[in-house]
């Protein structure tokens, strides 16, 4: 619940009409690829996360504002715990893609076979989320 209205919110700011519709579609997608990433094996360490964050910080070191959360701490603590999800889903995505353009012979990219990919994709994560059976809260 938490998630979806933080998502919806960011819809809402971007004027979006359905933002709590894309919100809950987006929490449902994110969670059901990082269930099925720990599933096949794709955690994160504590240290994999810290040293991803601190990659990161030197890139956005001039773009953190303090006016969204607190303090800048306050961001990266935030920051921590959604790359908790991110990284083994930015790792399962990538085997996944991988696994697929080998399976297809995909040996160089290109608009149309990126197209392919992003097309294959969105069916994936239809799939795992019908699997994991969702229940929506008010």
């Amino acid at each position: 619940k938490d998630e979806v209205d933080q998502y919806s919110k960011f819809f809402e700011n971007l004027n979006y009409n359905n933002a709590h519709e894309m919100a809950v579609n987006y929490a449902e997608q994110r969670n059901a690829l990082y269930a099925s990433a720990i599933i096949n094996g794709y955690g994160v360490t504590d240290e994999q996360i810290y040293s991803y964050l601190t990659e990161l910080k030197k890139n956005l070191k001039e773009t953190i504002t303090d006016s969204a959360y607190g303090s800048e701490q306050d961001y990266w603590n935030y920051e921590f715990y959604v790359y908790t999800m991110n990284l083994p889903i930015q790792n399962y995505v990538s085997d996944l893609e991988r696994k697929y353009k080998k399976n297809h012979y995909i040996y160089e990219d290109s608009i149309q076979q990126d197209k392919k990919w992003e097309e294959k994709f969105e069916e994936i994560k239809e799939e795992l989320v019908d699997e994991q059976k969702y229940v929506q809260t008010q």
